[in-house]
């Protein structure tokens, strides 16, 4: 069998990233005035380009900000100031101000929800349901087993060599390095797995002359020497899966990077928003994070649904889940829940999204509440949000975020337990129940089917059935513990016997082979309507259903965890621990 390969890639940016620099302006601005009013409307926007800074925004607040100076001290904490800033300087640079209040038509939806202003309100709401979305749109969360922190590899590859790169410039053990820098890597996946690292990509701002040398040529190879040494290797050395042979290293592949930041290109808030979640790996919906307060969905929910994917996957529910939360803006509880498990699932998707529903208060408020997002800025020093602009919001491992707890796991595995318990109680109990009807249908089609095989053989010989192991004679009455211990060979001639179509039936090796299908232009229903129709048999002879007891019988056996059967010829494949379907199959045949 052929292994599925493929290759992904993520990238992340340094705080100097002109994008980056935008969105910790914004962040900062919205860490003060939380951290002096939580009750806060903050949507605060940056835009930084050559010599200049523009906030704008809506931001409503019984407190007084100095916004101007707050730009100015994020600039220096980046690195952008004096010579060293590459042109872009904290000190010099314009910082323009455009603020007006948050609109009160917005401000009205979200501070009475939709639910408490209806006419048929419950005036008993809960006090999570009073505060209404601030924005509308969808959210969504991912997780996956690929890393420890449980986000996609590339990505997290990616951050860990952006902050690196930041890290060896602050602590001053590559001095020419300038703020502004960017990283990808490319993973080679097999089967959905992560294999190699197929490619590693850093570009980093620099200054013109290192150690006096001017030569762009000798000074790339310093670059290229030094940040292979002190980031690649640094990061990699901790890893399980590193660069081999054939991965390729790009560095600067540009050649000379000495204009950077928000001197060579225009940043805003809210462009690096795949850099921010999953690298591109799950689907992102809604709107940016950065400067905006807890109230707008776009941020707490996106939070919410990691928070809730996370703790999923920690739970060994899936290998990897996504999901979406979609909210009307005004309205408290989200209007939709999806589920996606991508096939990986330990039961169904939507045995999933109930538990998620049981277990996941995911209205505005209750997310504020639980994560307490208005109060963390005042509790960390007057600064989180600004820590979170960079590096990611998600899977972060340097700093403490309520979202990336696993504290729900425990709680999901018990819930997982009481399904799997319920589904097969409910599948055993049917089987037991039903099996005298069972074997009374097999009874009667077995002798019809058998008269007919033998007697077109006698007649014609365009037919055939060879069975193993006694099959067609015995396996119907047979207990159900030896019903698969057999095997089913169907032929079919066409009217030239030139050619023979083959279905082969066969359950060995407990489960672990699959049904064969040796013709893929006939399904079963097909060959067996032939046979009868060959033979003139009436049509209300004939039923579907026949042919899927057929292959229930084959290949059903009550200790498995799955069931294999055919359906118009189609495989399917249904866990008996994961799904209702298995009880909705066999009580739907009459």
């Amino acid at each position: 069998m052929t292994s599925k390969k493929f290759l992904f890639t993520s990238e992340s940016v340094t705080e100097g990233h002109p994008d980056k620099v935008c969105d910790q302006i914004s962040d900062a601005i919205l860490d003060e005035f939380l951290t002096k009013d939580p009750s806060s409307r903050v949507a605060a926007e940056t835009t930084a380009t050559t010599g200049m800074v523009l906030v704008c925004g809506e931001i409503t607040s019984n407190c007084y900000v100095d916004i101007p100076q707050i730009v100015r001290n994020t600039i220096k904490s980046i690195g952008y100031e004096g010579s060293s800033g590459g042109g872009f300087d904290a000190n010099t640079c314009a910082v323009l101000t455009s603020i007006d209040e948050q609109s009160c038509d917005i401000a009205g939806g979200v501070n009475k929800a939709y639910e408490t202003r209806s006419e048929n309100a419950d005036t008993s709401v809960s006090e999570t349901e009073n505060i209404g979305a601030g924005d509308q749109g969808i959210m969504f969360g991912y997780a996956c087993n690929e890393t420890p922190e449980l986000m996609p590899l590339p990505i997290s590859l990616a951050h860990k060599l952006s902050y690196r790169l930041a890290q060896v410039r602050k602590e001053g053990k590559l001095t020419y390095l300038r703020p502004d820098g960017k990283s990808q890597v490319t993973v080679e996946y097999v089967d959905g797995k992560p294999s190699r690292i197929d490619t590693i990509l850093l570009s980093t701002q620099h200054s013109a002359e290192i150690d006096g040398i001017s030569d762009n040529s000798k000074v790339q190879e310093i670059i290229n020497q030094d940040l292979r040494k002190y980031v690649i290797d640094y990061v990699f050395e901790t890893e399980m899966i590193k660069p081999d042979s054939e991965t390729k290293i790009l560095i600067n592949p540009s050649g000379r990077f000495v204009v950077g930041g928000p001197q060579g290109d225009t940043g805003l808030t809210g462009r690096k928003i795949i850099v921010d979640t999953y690298g591109g790996y799950s689907r992102h919906g809604g709107g940016a994070f950065s400067g905006k307060d807890p109230t707008k969905v776009d941020r707490s929910a996106a939070y919410a649904a990691r928070y809730v994917a996370k703790n999923i996957v920690a739970a060994g529910l899936a290998d990897k889940c996504e999901i979406e939360l979609a909210y009307a803006i005004g309205v408290a509880e989200p209007i939709s829940v999806f589920v996606d498990t991508f096939g990986t699932g330990k039961i169904s998707d939507d045995e999933i999204s109930d538990i998620v529903k049981s277990n996941f208060e995911l209205s505005p408020m209750a997310i504020i509440i639980q994560f307490d997002l208005r109060n963390l800025p005042a509790k960390n020093g007057g600064k989180f949000y600004q820590k979170l602009a960079s590096y990611g919001h998600m899977g972060r491992t340097d700093i403490s975020v309520p979202w990336e707890a696993t504290d729900k796991a425990e709680l999901l595995k018990k819930n997982i337990s009481s399904i799997k318990r319920l589904i097969f109680n409910k599948t055993q109990n049917f089987i037991s129940n039903s099996w005298s009807r069972f074997t009374k249908f097999f009874s009667y089609w077995k002798r019809k089917f058998l008269s007919l095989i033998v007697k077109e053989k006698k007649e014609k010989n365009e037919c055939e059935v060879v069975s193993q192991n006694n099959f067609i004679s015995n396996s119907f009455d047979a207990p159900r513990k030896h019903i698969i211990k057999n095997e089913l060979i169907l032929s079919f001639f066409n009217n030239n016997k030139e050619h023979k179509n083959e279905y082969f039936f066969s359950k060995e090796n407990n489960f672990n082979e699959e049904i064969s299908l040796l013709n893929k232009n006939e399904n079963i229903e097909n060959i067996v309507h032939k046979i009868i129709n060959i033979n003139q048999v009436k049509k209300n002879y004939y039923s579907p259903e026949f042919v899927n007891f057929i292959c229930l019988n084959i290949i059903c056996n009550p200790n498995s965890e799955f069931l294999l059967f055919y359906r118009n010829g189609i495989k399917i494949k249904l866990h008996l621990i994961s799904s209702y379907n298995l009880l909705y199959f066999l009580s739907s045949i009459k």
